[in-house]
């Protein structure tokens, strides 16, 4: 790089210390140069993007199912230049935009014209886009249309399982959840042979259906799947149970407020909302609150919750096992030695207790690019401070 500097410095140093040239034009009226024409301005990167995106949409919104020129709105799209949509993308960014709007008569024209131009076979990823899109019209769909969805998912899982992932395995599932041979995607899931590596969406879809048609005791067992796997409960399924329990008088609310309660489950607001407006509507009173982090006071009630008495063998219990688990792991020593963690424990053991362990990696992790280095050490005196004067308040020193 010195090399580099010092080989085209006097070309450089020319440039810099000889003086600058003003040159000085003269202005001509506007009202005799000004073009009656003007030529429009044109548009590069966001913008552009955001203008073809606008003409699909147009396009999507205005069009009836008699007559559609897919020809004329792809050269119209493409004739803006620097956009993101481009030859590559360009039918599957028409095709989400006809499922977003749920024109599942422009997503069936825009697929057959698709297999016209491709000899009768789209890509794999349009294929599932194509299904997808289905899944968001299932409401729509007629017996020809499901007859359709199901042979083409059969399909794809018998001639793609040796390329079988979470992502196809999903729109596979999402489109026999659209026909009478739903129950067939557990299947699927077991000869797929990734079922530990199933999403969210592949087993909400299955538990849907399985509501809609009354099989209660399949759905409860997959919201159970899907809790321990991913520790989360979609609000869809919440709904679901709620509409199901409206029709069905063996359903009841209180098991989803039970499931709620055995899995210590923290309550989105989202979540919170739609229990209350559903209790409400049945007569209870019921109404939504929080807890204060500080002191464990319920902003509806004002009561006070107890705090968690761990025993001494229970937190002997937890620090073995953060300590094997979480701080050691198996490739401690890929960076550290026996001999450094050892001396690590016996400062601890020769040092604590501890009320308050700052990390000093993850404190300069948490603000970098924020403050300067001199300031961190600001904001953790400001944090430290804080802290101290709640614990104060706990009785806690």
């Amino acid at each position: 790089m010195c090399s580099l500097i010092r080989k085209h410095l006097p070309w450089n140093l020319l440039k810099v210390v000889s003086p600058r040239q003003t040159i000085i034009h003269t202005q001509r009226l506007l009202s005799v140069v000004t073009p009656d024409i003007i030529e429009p301005r044109k548009v590069k990167g966001r913008f552009a993007s955001e203008e073809q995106k606008r003409i699909i949409a147009e396009f999507v919104t205005k069009s009836s199912s008699t007559f559609i020129d897919w020809n004329e709105l792809k050269s119209s799209v493409l004739s803006i230049n620097r956009g993101y949509i481009n030859e590559k993308n360009i039918n599957g960014c028409i095709l989400e935009a006809c499922s977003q709007q749920k024109r599942s008569d422009l997503v069936k024209s825009f697929m057959k014209y698709v297999k016209e131009c491709s000899n009768g076979k789209p890509n794999l990823a349009l294929e599932l886009l194509y299904i997808r899109s289905w899944y968001k019209s299932r409401e729509e769909l007629t017996d020809d249309d499901q007859y359709e969805i199901q042979t083409s998912c059969q399909s794809l899982f018998k001639n793609n399982l040796h390329l079988m992932n979470p992502v196809l395995l999903e729109a596979i599932v999402m489109g026999l959840c659209c026909t009478p041979l739903w129950r067939d995607s557990l299947e699927f899931i077991k000869a797929s042979k990734i079922e530990n590596d199933i999403t969210v969406n592949t087993l909400t879809c299955i538990i849907l259906r399985a509501f809609e048609e009354s099989e209660m005791d399949l759905g409860w067992t997959l919201i159970h799947n899907l809790f321990n796997r991913h520790r989360i409960l979609p609000l869809e399924i919440v709904a679901a149970w709620f509409s199901l329990c409206e029709k069905n008088v063996n359903c009841s609310y209180r098991r989803v407020l039970e499931f709620l309660r055995d899995n210590e489950y923290i309550i989105r607001e989202d979540l919170a909302e739609l229990i209350r407006n559903k209790i409400k509507q049945s007569g209870i009173k019921a109404t939504t609150t929080m807890v204060y982090h500080h002191n464990g006071k319920c902003k509806n009630c004002n009561q006070v919750l107890k705090n968690v008495d761990i025993t001494d063998s229970e937190f002997k219990m937890l620090q073995e096992c953060f300590l094997s688990n979480v701080m050691v792991g198996k490739n401690i020593f890929n960076n550290s030695s026996p001999q450094e963690l050892n001396d690590f424990k016996d400062f601890i053991e020769i040092t604590a207790p501890y009320d308050v362990v700052v990390d000093g990696l993850n404190l300069a992790y948490a603000y970098r690019g924020k403050v300067g280095n001199h300031s961190i050490v600001s904001v953790l005196e400001y944090n430290s401070i804080v802290l101290i004067s709640i614990l104060i308040k706990q009785k806690n020193v």
